[in-house]
């Protein structure tokens, strides 16, 4: 993959995987949890200008609106 130029090293935003151990309740099995570092990232990331509304204020302010929408309330966010 690295000859077809499919992965790119050399950007910036590109962090190594690291394997962390993960024990269980008996400490008998063993299992690995792949993690990452993001504080990096986050050191590079923007800001938002703005805080998101509450939720009494968004409707607050549809209640006087003459049109009406759907919202997908458990898809918020993604």
């Amino acid at each position: 993959m690295v000859q077809s130029g499919e992965p790119r090293p050399k950007n910036r935003w590109l962090k190594p995987l690291k394997i962390a151990d993960q024990w269980t309740d008996d400490d008998v099995l063993k299992n690995y949890r792949l993690t990452n570092d993001y504080r990096v990232v986050n050191s590079m990331t923007k800001p938002k200008a703005g805080t998101m509304p509450f939720q009494a204020t968004i409707f607050q302010n549809l209640r006087e609106m003459k049109a009406m929408g759907v919202f997908d309330l458990p898809k918020y966010f993604w």
